[in-house]
């Protein structure tokens, strides 16, 4: 289904990371003694030390999309109401800016560099629109 990318949020903002990055993304059912409980989680097939997978959450976690903001030169800052955060694609390689904002710095950072690498709209799979998020 399409889906504007300023409206995306996780799990399907991380998919479309994953996607723009050209990783092998994968949607993972989350279980609960032993039941699908309708939330869904992305996988790269990146495995810890220990052999665990990892779950694939650059819009949550800095480990993940740091390295992105980074790379990309992403400017983010907060709004001038401190509500909400803004992030920027000023030097991209097409020379469009590109701007999106977030409830969080990785929210807005990884919805800008969606619409960068993808456009407005993203064609996300129904399963991760239709499961309930705890977020």
């Amino acid at each position: 289904m399409k889906v504007k990318t300023a409206d995306l949020t996780r799990p399907a903002l991380d998919w479309a990371v994953g996607t723009a990055l050209q990783l092998p993304v994968e949607i993972c059912q989350i279980f609960q003694y032993g039941r699908p409980n309708g939330q869904h989680y992305i996988s790269t097939g990146e495995t810890d030390k220990d052999g665990a997978e990892v779950d694939f959450e650059p819009s949550e976690e800095w480990s993940q999309g740091g390295p992105i903001i980074e790379q990309e030169h992403l400017e983010v800052s907060p709004t001038l109401s401190n509500t909400k955060w803004v992030a920027g694609y000023p030097n991209n390689p097409t020379s469009k800016q590109y701007w999106s904002n977030g409830s969080t710095p990785l929210i807005a950072a990884m919805r800008c560099f969606v619409a960068a690498h993808l456009g407005d709209e993203v064609d996300v799979p129904d399963e991760l629109l239709r499961c309930r998020t705890p977020w």
